[in-house]
């Protein structure tokens, strides 16, 4: 915001975090879907009806 204020962030520059493996992959996948889920599933809905009602995945594309 053009030096208005500054955000001072609570980590060190050098932090470098723990491998995790795939159990710590599976979790963080977990956490960002349960975050995500509620803004992208009213637009997930909208087009997967719109491409139910169509009867076409591609849109401009004429069915021979």
């Amino acid at each position: 915001m053009m030096g208005l204020y500054e955000v001072q962030v609570p980590i060190k520059r050098d932090f470098k975090p723990k491998q995790g493996g795939i159990c710590g992959s599976f979790l963080l996948g977990l956490l960002f879907g349960v975050i995500s889920s509620p803004c992208a599933t009213p637009v997930l809905v909208v087009l997967l009806t719109l491409v139910a009602g169509k009867g076409q995945v591609l849109y401009e594309v004429e069915s021979p």
